[in-house]
């Protein structure tokens, strides 16, 4: 069951409340607790306070207020929870490119602390170290364009257990990925370069999404040894970076994405763009020199910026 919160015990955030849970969506009245959407209820619109929601109802009673509430219900909230109730939960589509959203890093870093805070028990009770969690991919990158859909990743010392997870993320509106098709790249495992002396196991992963019809999101979950976890951070950090890699990666994924405008998923645009990133990421592999991208010490603040999220977790 979806969960979500914001909403006050106000007569008009009672109303919109009522209105969700006779749909059948869980309204947590505690803001501390992670939930999928947070939601805010005021009389004008831009009004203080939806710095702090993910979507503000705007209403003048308690009527209105509970309208409000059936049209998010209708046109967000039960397209997602019918898509996480379905077979094949998943964000697929043609490879559409979008000007950078400013608004893809708040609904990042909204979701980034909502993981954190459902990860926390499971790492304490199995002991998985949790070390970090990244907004990465195109949408972490002001300036480039990306198809709307934000990566995040989530880094530990031991993958958790994939029912384990699911139902800890469940009520984010998170669920397990099966691909697009039987072969889809990336859903179980990442792909290992010629050159990588790691354990063929530490490219395991688990693979969720989060079918928002808004703000779509992908989950990576990644062990602390594998190369492809420091490898896409790295590659992240330099494409913010570097105005002339951001250029040139941009120009092929245009072209990768013309060649597949009318597929009806991006399996294959994802694996037109393998030979440009191989060769980028050995690149940025050997500029790293094979320093660590990241402080593993939940403790220490994350020297990057916007985007780079201190993790929490045992050391």
């Amino acid at each position: 069951m979806l969960r979500v919160g914001g909403l006050s015990t106000e007569p008009l955030a009672e109303a919109a409340a009522d209105s969700l849970r006779s749909h059948g969506i869980e309204v947590c009245c505690d803001r501390s607790a992670p939930v999928a959407l947070a939601i805010a209820v005021s009389t004008t619109a831009g009004e203080a306070g939806a710095d702090a929601a993910d979507v503000v109802l705007v209403a003048e009673d308690r009527q209105t207020a509970a309208e409000a509430a059936r049209r998010l219900y209708r046109t967000r909230l039960a397209p997602w929870a019918q898509s996480l109730a379905s077979a094949r939960p998943d964000v697929t589509a043609p490879p559409h490119l979008l000007a950078h959203d400013p608004g893809w890093a708040v609904t990042a870093d909204r979701r980034i602390r909502a993981l954190r805070q459902a990860l926390a028990g499971l790492d304490a009770a199995d002991r998985l170290s949790l070390r970090r969690i990244d907004h990465i991919g195109s949408t972490a990158v002001p300036g480039l364009d990306a198809k709307p859909f934000l990566d995040l990743q989530v880094t530990l010392d031991r993958l958790p257990d994939p029912a384990a997870l699911a139902a800890a993320l469940a009520p984010l509106g998170w669920a397990p990925a099966v691909g697009a098709r039987p072969d889809s790249p990336g859903v179980h495992r990442d792909l290992r370069h010629d050159d990588d002396t790691a354990p063929d196991e530490v490219f395991t992963k688990r693979l969720l999404v989060a079918p928002d019809p808004v703000r779509p999101a992908i989950l990576h979950v990644r062990l602390t040894a594998s190369p492809f976890a420091r490898r896409v951070v790295r590659f992240r950090d330099h494409l913010r970076a570097d105005p002339r890699l951001r250029r040139g990666y941009e120009r092929m994924k245009r072209a990768a994405a013309a060649a597949h405008a009318d597929d009806e998923d991006y399996d294959d645009y994802t694996r037109d763009k393998g030979s440009w990133l191989a060769h980028a990421y050995r690149d940025v592999d050997a500029r790293a020199g094979g320093e660590d991208p990241w402080p593993l010490d939940p403790g220490r603040p994350d020297p990057r910026g916007p985007g780079g999220q201190p993790a929490v977790g045992r050391r």
